[in-house]
């Protein structure tokens, strides 16, 4: 989405006064945006206005504008903000929140090109009421943000308009918040401090989808559309992977890449050769199953790789739906017939008018990677820019003869079509056709000898306004986990995500677990059932137990879990196997939780008192057993490795042990509801 003016154009569209003074009126734009919550990665559709004061009498090059009272101004929605309060980090009546902002700001037909402005320190303020037991939050409303006035300088060439609008996307330096180093993707950053956390708000122009995602919109350079009038075809083109960090050593997985064929570009494709049925046609009536194979490049920020390139292959499929396709005819491409014959073949033409296509996205698994970060700043992951692609070689379908395209973008796709196969070369950003004389692209910007047509290249004919891709995983070295309160409410700690929450559904809950990749979690009630989030598998629930169940652990592979009753009794889901309990072992306090070792070979149960029982594989690495606790220990959870574990008690207080980290606690505020559970980020 482009980004609208912020102020007028100088001399030309701002009103002057008769006395000639070079001061004009506020101007006042609101961009609808994007922003990316830190609190679940989810993107939020946003109104962000901003006002101010171009300055200008004449605008010639080489002369100063001003950009002044410029003021920003947007809300944090309410239901968030209570989340907060029942989490204890706002408090009834009104709250006075400190909020700062970053804003980037481009300057058209100016030397300077972009400024970034900030940080902006303002207080704003939400009000937590509570009527019969239900609490509800006013909008954190961030209106009195008032930026640094900004001075443009006319360039030597170009219009004499000078405008100033929000920056695109990727146009923020790295910045430091509540001691955290982070690398905005947008162009407009909000942090929020929030009791002893912090909701940052990453923005951009746009809107999300309605699954709160915000894929990058490509455009492709389509070797076979341009046969039908659409060389540069837009494409939604998605990213999405899980990055982890131990040091320097980061580790990129689990990616994958999601496109999906227009419609419109398949039954163009299906029309142009419509005289005939047959082999020779791009794609035929039915159903059409075809290879394909994506190179991506991916830049990694702050790494020493900078930017890596991977291939893999999967299927696309088409249906071309033509209830009168026409008289059926041989193939006018066997050999056996004779030229007349084949021509003739030719020329019956389809009945055109009533023929339909239709497609599924496409999934490439892309494979994994690894990289070293480049320092302690957090490692962000987007598609890269144009142009950093190597050479690819693509077969033709379907002599099979090969040959080489040098791809124009960062990501390049080869679509088999039932002959001659569709190449798609994409950039993030809108590209043009700067120069009609050069000839179409084909292979490449330089192709080989043999590709295609030969002399038929990229070189010289398009340009591309180019735009930073949205980040789509990031990692840092800080670790994280959730906290789980008794309603079932989550709230998560570092660079743990959250994917759901228990809290509408009445239950009592009293432990969490994560799957085997930390993109969501279990959360098992007191009465033994079993909800799942994210990419948690529903694998069963225990019913009518005769001891309530006290906590939850799954197996490393995350095909299945434990649960624990309060006397120490085990049940087993999924993979998950039955390695002793104290079941009949006598207790000074009852059991509370259980975590899984590395292996799934054994398991550690708690009790409320700290004290440790470890079964299978499961090694003792201490207990708060022998410890006077502030409150009852409700939960445990087991590091990565298996050579350490965290014990939680009910006021959030925090125990490592082994090589567990501690990264933050809750022990030190008032909660609404006790913490009843522990669930790592991985």
């Amino acid at each position: 989405m482009a980004s609208a003016v912020l102020a007028g154009t100088a001399a030309a569209l701002l009103p002057t006064n008769p006395a000639g003074a070079a001061t004009y009126s506020p101007r006042v734009l609101t961009t609808t945006s994007a922003c990316r919550y830190s609190l679940d990665g989810y993107w939020r559709a946003h109104d962000i206005t901003m006002s101010g004061n171009l300055s200008a009498a004449d605008v010639t090059p080489g002369e100063a504008v001003t950009f002044s009272g410029v003021t920003v101004a947007t809300e944090i929605p309410g239901p968030l903000l209570t989340s907060a309060y029942q989490l204890g980090l706002l408090g009834l009546g009104v709250n006075q929140i400190p909020v700062q902002a970053w804003v980037a700001l481009a300057g058209s037909n100016t030397v300077e090109g972009v400024q970034v402005v900030g940080p902006v320190d303002v207080i704003a303020e939400t009000t937590i009421s509570v009527s019969n037991g239900q609490a509800t939050a006013t909008p954190l409303s961030l209106t009195n943000a008032v930026l640094p006035d900004t001075t443009w300088t006319r360039q030597d060439t170009g219009s004499s308009s000078v405008n100033v609008t929000m920056a695109p996307a990727g146009n923020l330096p790295a910045i430091t918040v509540g001691g955290a180093n982070v690398t905005p993707q947008g162009s407009v950053f909000v942090s929020a401090a929030l009791g002893e956390g912090r909701l940052n708000l990453d923005c951009q122009a746009g809107l999300p989808n309605s699954d709160g995602e915000f894929p990058p919109v490509n455009e492709c350079l389509s070797s076979l559309g341009r046969y039908v009038g659409r060389e540069i075809e837009p494409f939604n083109i998605e990213l999405d992977g899980r990055a982890t960090r131990s040091g320097t050593q980061v580790a990129l997985r689990d990616t994958e890449l999601e496109l999906l064929v227009p419609s419109d570009l398949l039954l163009a494709l299906y029309r142009q050769n419509a005289t005939y049925e047959g082999s020779n046609g791009y794609l035929w009536p039915g159903e059409n199953t075809l290879p394909l194979k994506a190179w991506v490049a991916i830049e990694a920020a702050n790494t020493v790789e900078g930017v890596q390139v991977v291939e893999a292959e999967a299927t696309w499929s088409a249906t071309i739906t033509d209830p009168t396709p026409g008289p059926a005819h041989p193939n006018p491409d066997d050999p056996a017939m004779t030229p007349q014959d084949a021509g003739a073949a030719r020329t019956v033409a389809r009945n055109l008018g009533d023929e339909s296509a239709t497609t599924t996205s496409v999934t490439v698994q892309l494979p994994d990677t690894t990289w070293t970060a480049a320092g302690d700043a957090e490692v962000t992951f987007r598609q890269a820019a144009p142009g950093t692609l190597p050479l690819a070689t693509v077969v033709g379908r379907p002599s099979g003869s090969e040959y080489t395209v040098a791809p124009f973008g960062s990501i390049f796709i080869r679509a088999e079509t039932q002959r001659y196969g569709m190449n798609l070369d994409c950039s993030p950003g809108t590209i043009t056709v700067v120069d009609p004389g050069v000839s179409p692209h084909l292979c490449g910007a330089a192709p080989s000898p043999g590709c295609g047509n030969g002399a038929q290249s990229a070189a010289g004919r398009y340009g591309i306004a180019a735009v930073a891709a949205p980040v789509f995983a990031a990692a840092t070295d800080s670790g994280g986990y959730r906290l789980v309160a008794r309603d079932g409410g989550i709230f998560a700690f570092g660079d743990a995500s959250f994917d759901g929450s228990g809290a509408e559904s009445g239950k009592t809950f009293v432990g969490a677990a994560p799957t085997a990749t930390g993109d969501g979690y279990w959360l098992a009630a007191s009465d033994g059932t079993v909800l799942a989030f994210g990419d948690a598998e529903e694998l069963g629930s225990v019913t009518n137990p005769n001891q309530p169940i006290v906590g939850i652990a799954a197996t490393p592979t995350g095909e299945g879990y434990w649960l624990v009753a309060r006397d120490g009794g085990i049940f087993a889901f999924g993979d998950a196997e039955f390695h002793g309990s104290t079941g009949d072992i006598p207790l000074n306090e009852p059991i509370l939780g259980m975590a899984s070792t590395a292996s799934g070979e054994g398991y550690w149960l708690v009790a409320s008192d700290g004290g440790i029982f470890s079964f299978g594989d499961a090694v003792f690495h201490g207990s708060t057993g022998d410890i006077p606790l502030n409150e009852p220990i409700v939960g445990m959870a087991s590091t990565a490795s298996g050579e350490g574990y965290w014990l939680v008690a009910s006021d959030g207080g925090i125990f490592s042990f082994g090589d567990a980290l501690f990264s933050g606690s809750t022990g030190d505020r008032v909660l609404n509801q006790p913490i009843i559970g522990f669930v790592p980020a991985l």
